[in-house]
């Protein structure tokens, strides 16, 4: 046989490699993309009619999308709601409130920061409500309004007591009395965050309630009413909606169909799904290694497939658990070992039959089976809202959208969608396809 001329001669330069143009093939490139996140956003319409069906008349919804929308994709997330009628959305930096205003949605945004006094001018540019937690704070927004001749938007966030985020108590009356002497600035509203309904204690729930009234019964003793109050988010709104009051909610997990505690309002339906493929399937002997760490090999000889997704992918992989398992050909397949980067190993032993190529799915319906993000996070020991936030790298397809016209014309910065039907799309920050 003769051998290859791998002479510098005989290979093509770096410079001819680089001025290739490849055709491009969408369909192509979706089949070798063997792990994604399915994401429907007729669910996440349905969430928020569940949360507006749980909540009296009349209380407004804020949607929190910090975080990329919790993973999900904050553009696809962010035109639907838009579309299904949301009251305003909240986000934890002045990055995500501009990503939002170059989308063109024009609801009410309000950035929970704390922010800097070099953002205090982009924030008013581009209408974006101010979080104001101290003295400072309230200065900034007052030269900035003057500077730019604006009117802006505040909120006063209140530490009743979770760490520290928020105004002390003891301004409020002198920031109040500060903000009123101020034309250009705009109270609306005043808003606490509470710990009670993350730990389902209804002994702590009524104290915090209790402490929210007295701190508003001192406001309106001193002659000023707030526009509008917000205390609850998703735990609270799951555990007491009837109990809601002041006018509005910040739900981000209810939407998503994550549970935060062990109840929901009626309707309430997990909005992502994770799916992998079976890449390889061998027989493993009886002590090889099932991961880099000491102490994981393999107990006996059993058959082992392995998958195309690993904690690069989704970073609660990197958790480990006893107690984690993927769903294939409706059987329920344990996790051996830690996962690998970019690779799972999961115990086939139980299934008659396994090829390369089945599909694997780690969060979702599979059959009569079912993985949540509830189960996910407590076999890892991790909060439900954390399973969701997925490397970028990862496709998201998204099904059943409104907002796929809308999102295709947009400015996405990163991300991007085209239109393959009425009601799905996909999109990725490394990807794109329809």
């Amino acid at each position: 046989m003769t051998s290859p001329d791998t002479s510098a001669a005989a290979l093509p330069s770096p410079t001819v490699i680089r001025n290739v143009v490849m055709p491009v093939d969408k369909a192509q490139d979706w089949d070798l993309q063997h792990a994604h996140a399915l994401i429907h956003l007729d669910r996440l319409r349905g969430n928020l009619a569940a949360v507006r069906a749980a909540l009296r008349p009349g209380i407004r919804v804020f949607a929190v999308v910090k975080a990329d929308a919790y993973g999900l994709g904050l553009p696809q997330v962010a035109l639907e709601l838009s579309e299904a009628g949301i009251d305003g959305f909240v986000v934890s930096t002045t990055s995500e409130g501009l990503a939002l205003r170059r989308l063109g949605l024009t609801q009410e945004v309000l950035v929970l920061g704390p922010v800097l006094e070099e953002e205090v001018a982009t924030l008013m540019a581009y209408q974006l409500s101010i979080t104001l937690v101290s003295m400072d704070q309230l200065e900034w927004a007052e030269r900035e309004a003057a500077r730019q001749g604006a009117r802006a938007r505040v909120h006063i966030r209140v530490d009743l007591g979770l760490g520290g985020q928020g105004l002390d108590p003891q301004l409020l009356l002198a920031l109040l009395g500060r903000l009123r002497s101020h034309p250009r600035l705009e109270w609306a509203s005043l808003f606490v965050q509470q710990a009670g309904g993350y730990r389902a204690d209804a002994v702590l729930m009524q104290q915090e309630r209790a402490r929210l009234e007295a701190l508003l019964h001192s406001v309106r003793q001193a002659g000023f009413e707030p526009p509008l109050v917000h205390s609850q988010s998703s735990p609270g709104v799951s555990l007491a909606p009837e109990a809601v009051a002041g006018g509005a909610v910040r739900i981000g997990a209810l939407l998503y169909g994550l549970r935060m505690v062990d109840r929901a309002p009626p309707g309430i339906r997990p909005v992502m799904e994770i799916h992998a493929r079976v890449l390889d399937v061998r027989m493993l002997e009886a002590g090889s290694a099932l991961s880099y760490e000491a102490g994981c090999h393999n107990l006996s000889r059993r058959r082992v497939a392995s998958l195309s997704i690993g904690f690069a992918m989704a970073g609660f992989l990197a958790m480990g658990s006893a107690d984690a398992w993927v769903l294939v050909r409706g059987v329920r397949l344990p996790l051996l070992g830690r996962s690998f980067m970019n690779n799972l190993l999961v115990d086939a032993s139980e299934l008659p039959t396994i090829e390369r190529g089945d599909e694997a799915v780690l969060l979702g319906q599979q059959g009569a089976l079912e993985i949540t993000a509830e189960a996910i996070a407590a076999a890892a020991d991790i909060r439900p809202s954390a399973v969701p936030l997925l490397c970028s790298s990862l496709p998201r397809r998204y099904h059943g959208a409104w907002a796929c016209a809308a999102a295709s014309s947009a400015d996405m910065a990163s991300e991007s969608c085209s239109n393959s039907g009425p009601d799905s799309y996909s999109s990725s920050k490394s990807i794109v396809e329809i």
